[in-house]
Parts: structure tokens; C-alpha cells; sequence
């Protein structure tokens, strides 16, 4: 299925779901007036649906049109299905002011490089800090980045500014619907991601 054509497909599906769950629960008010009243069952239902809309391929659906990358000393356009079928996807929250950032990122790009071709279904997003979209840019020609980029002017998108912490660098590896599979602990403010990396070389060994 087309990315773009996801959230219209799981709306539809939420839809008849939202309905189906209704007439039950309408059915067993009249029976059973004694329960929940309606109006609280039927907010239930609708908390249920939204929320399975808003992980329904979040991470490909939501990032659609708004990704870049880098093509020789310049940086394009991504194509609208650069992340379909990838169901590891990590995102590096970095900057080239940033002297440890700019200290991991070669072995991140080594790290990518080595284990890309082995793992299709592996993808890696960089998500600038940078102070303007030219030092952005030469960050990602600098350092030979070889992976996808949120452009400059979508940095804050909830989808992935909402899994960022309060340092950089860092690295948080998602599943396709942007559930953390390896982050900083709850009770951490920031977690080194030379640490992260070896977690995320043994998920990317497990059987797919």
C-alpha cells in the first residue's frame, strides 16, 4: 500500500470500528441502563480509535514530502516512499556546533555504512539542531552523511521532535509506528549514543 494512501485507509478502518463499537455499546445501554452513561462509553471508544489512527505507519505516513538527502555536494528531496517497508528506523538528533556531535557522527556514518546493505528494512533519519538550513546542509556534505534528513523546516514535527531529550548528541532507534525500541531510560535526562549503537547492531542480527 502507498504510503500516502495509509492514514486515509486506517481513518476508514477507525471508522467502521468507532460505528461497530457503538452500536454494541448503544445496544447494551438500553439493556443495561444502570452502566457507564453513553456519553462516557462512547468517548472510550473514540480514545481507542484515535489513538490506533495516530500509530497506524505514524512514522512513514507523517514524514511524507517533509524528508531530504544528500546527493554528491548537494542536498534533495527524498522520494515519498523512502521509508516504506522499513521497520527500524533511527533518528539522530545532532549539530555541527556541537563538538561531540560532530566527534560520534563519523562513526555513525561508518556504523550505517557497514550495515545499511544488509538490512533493508533499516533506515536512519538526521534531525538538525543546526542555527540555519545552510549550516544544515553543510553539516550533512561535510560529514558525507549517507542518510535520509528531516528538512530544516520540518524539524519540529511532533513525530519525531517528541522522542528528543535534552542533549545532543543522541540517537533513539523506533519501530514503524514510532515506538522506542532503544532510548534513554525514563528517569535519564540524555543517554551517550555510543552506547546505543551496539543495541542496535544485535536488533538489526535478529531475524527479521
Amino acid at each position: 500500500m502507498p504510503c500516502g494512501s495509509l492514514r486515509a485507509w486506517a481513518a476508514e478502518k477507525v471508522v467502521v470500528v468507532y460505528a461497530n463499537l457503538s452500536a454494541i455499546f448503544s445496544a447494551w445501554f438500553i439493556f443495561s441502563p444502570t452502566l457507564l452513561p453513553m456519553k462516557t462509553l462512547k468517548s472510550i471508544v473514540a480514545f481507542i480509535a484515535l489513538a490506533s489512527l495516530a500509530h497506524a505507519g505514524q512514522i512513514a505516513d507523517v514524514t511524507q514530502a517533509a524528508l531530504v538527502h544528500r546527493s554528491d555536494d548537494k542536498v534533495v528531496a527524498a522520494s515519498d516512499d523512502a521509508l516504506a517497508g522499513k521497520e527500524i528506523i533511527a533518528v539522530y538528533y545532532s549539530a555541527h556546533w556541537c563538538p561531540p556531535c560532530r566527534k560520534f557522527t563519523p562513526e555513525l556514518v561508518k556504523f550505517y555504512n557497514e550495515n545499511k546493505a544488509k538490512n533493508p528494512k533499516f533506515e536512519l533519519i538526521f534531525v538538525s539542531s543546526d542555527k540555519t538550513e545552510e549550516a544544515m546542509k553543510g553539516y550533512m556534505t561535510e560529514t558525507q552523511m549517507p542518510w535520509l534528513a528531516l528538512k530544516y523546516d520540518k524539524r519540529g514535527l511532533t513525530a519525531l521532535r517528541s522522542h528528543a531529550c535534552r542533549g545532543i548528541p543522541y540517537l533513539v532507534v523506533l519501530d514503524a509506528d514510532g515506538n522506542e525500541l532503544i532510548a534513554k531510560a525514563k528517569d535519564q535526562d540524555w543517554r551517550a549514543p555510543t552506547t546505543v549503537l551496539p543495541e542496535l547492531k544485535k536488533l538489526l542480527e535478529k531475524p527479521m
